[in-house]
Order: structure tokens, then C-alpha cells, then sequence
């Protein structure tokens, strides 16, 4: 007898009972029991019988069973990593690195080790991005662990410039599972040694001014103070604030080698230089000494920088016979070296019984010394002793 061909969309099959005992379920097929009234299903000896299981219901068993077997998979996968110690030591590091080199100041401040009067106000993201010649590249050349310590040795790289640093890690457990973990323990960063003028509260790093915490600001009087930096290796370019137009800010630049650990620089002059109006200023300032000291009728003016010869004592009176010529012979820590050049005559009048005139010629070729005040103003002073001058006859 030939097969019946099935038609259309298929036959559904029902998830539960069917009360519909007019479907044909073909040749051979068992024909579904009608529902109980009151919704009770086939009975058995015991009572009622369970609804057979359907066919979706066969099909999810097979499923669960499945989705079971991978989630045991990956926990015997994933619980060795976690209970062996989570993330390795050399990633750790490497994470810490990678920073470095992209100038991730968050990062880097999170692992700085602190020091006393070291001030960290250089590592900003904008600073370090500014730094030139910055560390370029990292090797991880051998991993040594030994319990919960781990050192890494590892090459950083700027330039052709490359040198090897360690870093310490250690691991500790954290957590219900008491998961091992490796943490990079504080980093010590190159500390770079500054001289700033006196009264400077702001400093110019990369060509950004940095507020200076106010229990670091230079409290002497005159001339550079000493401030200590954290730094990342490069080139770091250093300009005291400006204060006016007698004086412009030194530019310095500091080259950081590749090294994170325990590294100082010689100290760095982050000063300024004499402007033209300056060097105005203090030839003023020193011409006007000068004129003071020949306003004197002593022939050994107290803090100036001529007299008359050792003994001559009798009062007279001083002339500038030559215009005062100041030049500066050299700028260094805040501190200004100048040379004045000038030609100055003491004469002594004649005395009620006769004695002629004597007149005493000096020629000045002196030094003096000029700072900076708290507040930017110059102060000059003389250097050495006077210049004693010879006797010469009056006319």
C-alpha cells in the first residue's frame, strides 16, 4: 500500500494534552486519551498519572546537560589561574611601563614613592607630554621570584640612550577566595635639584607655570633658593617666573637619563638674565654710589670704593674727573658681577700757614656685586677694599 504524501505546513504537535479526538495521526499512530472532566489526566493504579514529556522537553534535557559540562569546564579552566595568583608578575610591570612611556601621570603618580621635600607638581600629563626625548621603548629582560617578591629587570630605552632599571613587586591575597595578587611596590623617579629665585611662587616646567606649594617657596632674603622635583627621563626645560622688564627668565634644560630609582641631577640655574633696561638700572644705581662718595670731605669714605693715599687725613673734597663706566662681567646664581672704571681727584686745600694744595688722583677700576630682593629690586654693594689713589703736587 502505497505511503501518505504529507501536505502543506507539517502537523503541529502539541506541548501538552490534546481534547481533540478527531485528528488523525495516520496509520498505526495511538490516539491521545480524551482530558478527564474536572482537567485530571490518565489514572493508573497508583492514581493519577504524570502528562507524558513532550517532545521540546526531551529536546532540552539533552541541552541543560550540555551547557553544565562547559560551565564546569571553564571553572576547572579559570580557578587554577585565580587561585595560582591572578595576573603575572611581568604584566604587572609591563602595565606600569606602558604608562610611562605614553606619560600617564595618574598612573605614575599612583605608584610614586614619596620623599621629603621632593615636590611631584612636574607630573602632570600636560608636562609629561611636553618632556622631549622621553623614554621611547622597554625590554623586560628576566623575572626573578622568590615567595611572595618578585624583581624585574628591564631596559628603558630613549634615543640612543638605554639603561637597566629593577622593579620590586609583591604578592599578597585579597578576597573571599584569598586570590593571590601582584602589586608593584612604590616607584622612586630621578629628582631633579633647581635653583629659583627668592619670591618666586610659580616655576615654568615644558612651558607650563606650575604653582609651588607655599611651604616650599624660597624664604631667604636674597639671591636662589634650592627646590627638588619628581621628574620622568628627558629632556626637562626649566624658566623662573617673570617679574619684570629689567630681567628675563633663563631658559635651562636638564637631560633625565633613562632610569626610575635612586638618580639626582647637579643642580639646575633656573634664574634670570639683565635685560638692557636692567643694566640701566644698576649703572644708575652705581654712578649714583659714586656721586655720593664725592659729595664726602673725607679723604677715606666709608664704603667706597676709592680714597686718598693711607696718609693723607686732612679733610678736602673729592671730583670726578672722568664719567663712571659700568660694564657686567658675569651673571651666575642670582648673582650679578660688574666692573666700574672711572678717574676721581681728592684735593686738600692749603692750610692757614702756608702749606700749597695737594691733590690726590685715583683711578677706579673697582668691582661690585648686585642681587635680587624678594620683591625683584636690585641691591649693588662694593667689592674689596678702595682703591688707594697716589699724591700727586697742586698747582
Amino acid at each position: 500500500m502505497p505511503r501518505r504524501q504529507q501536505t502543506g505546513s507539517g502537523r503541529s504537535i502539541g506541548v501538552g494534552w490534546s481534547d481533540d479526538s478527531s485528528v488523525d495521526d495516520g496509520p498505526g499512530a495511538e490516539r491521545s486519551a480524551p482530558q478527564a472532566p474536572g482537567g485530571a489526566g490518565r489514572s493508573g493504579p497508583g492514581g493519577p498519572l504524570p502528562p507524558p514529556a513532550s517532545a521540546a522537553g526531551r529536546r532540552r534535557r539533552p541541552l541543560l546537560l550540555v551547557g553544565a559540562v562547559a560551565a564546569l569546564l571553564a571553572l576547572v579552566l579559570v580557578l587554577p589561574s585565580v587561585l595560582l595568583g591572578g595576573v603575572p608578575a611581568e604584566e604587572v610591570a609591563e602595565r606600569y611601563l606602558e604608562a610611562v612611556v605614553a606619560g600617564d601621570a595618574k598612573t605614575v603618580r599612583e605608584h610614586l614613592a614619596p620623599q621629603d621635600d621632593v615636590l611631584d607638581i612636574a607630573l602632570t600629563d600636560a608636562v609629561l607630554a611636553a618632556t622631549g626625548d622621553p623614554i621611547e621603548r622597554f625590554s623586560i629582560d628576566r623575572v626573578s621570584i622568590d615567595g611572595d617578591s618578585a624583581e624585574i629587570i628591564v631596559t628603558l630605552a630613549r634615543g640612543d640612550d638605554a639603561l637597566e632599571t629593577t622593579l620590586h613587586l609583591a604578592r599578597h591575597r585579597e578576597g573571599l577566595l584569598r586570590r593571590p595578587v601582584w602589586e608593584l611596590q612604590p616607584v622612586q623617579l630621578p629628582v631633579l635639584k633647581v635653583e629659583i629665585p627668592v619670591g618666586s611662587d610659580a616655576l615654568r616646567i615644558n612651558g607650563h607655570l606650575l604653582e609651588i606649594p607655599v611651604a616650599h617657596r624660597p624664604r631667604e632674603a636674597f639671591v636662589m633658593s634650592e627646590i627638588r622635583l619628581h621628574v620622568l627621563p628627558g629632556t626637562v626645560e626649566l624658566q623662573a617666573q617673570e617679574i619684570g622688564d629689567h630681567v628675563t627668565p633663563l631658559t635651562v634644560q636638564v637631560e633625565v637619563p633613562p632610569v626610575l630609582g635612586d638618580w639626582t641631577s647637579r643642580s639646575a640655574d633656573a634664574g634670570f638674565e639683565l635685560t638692557e633696561q636692567g643694566t640701566e638700572e644698576l649703572s644708575g644705581q652705581l654712578v649714583d654710589s659714586l656721586e655720593t662718595c664725592a659729595r664726602s670731605t673725607s679723604p677715606h669714605p666709608e664704603g667706597c670704593p676709592f680714597a686718598a693715599p693711607s696718609g693723607v687725613s686732612g679733610p678736602g673734597s673729592w671730583e670726578l674727573t672722568r664719567v663712571p663706566d659700568v660694564h657686567v662681567a658675569e651673571q651666575e646664581h642670582g648673582l650679578i658681577h660688574l666692573m666700574v672704571f672711572a678717574d676721581a681727584e681728592f684735593t686738600v686745600p692749603p692750610s692757614a700757614s702756608g702749606t700749597a694744595p695737594q691733590t690726590h688722583r685715583v683711578v677706579l677700576d673697582a668691582g661690585a656685586m648686585a642681587v635680587l630682593d624678594r620683591d625683584g629690586r636690585f641691591h649693588t654693594d662694593w667689592l674689596l677694599g678702595p682703591v688707594y689713589g697716589d699724591s700727586t703736587p697742586g698747582e
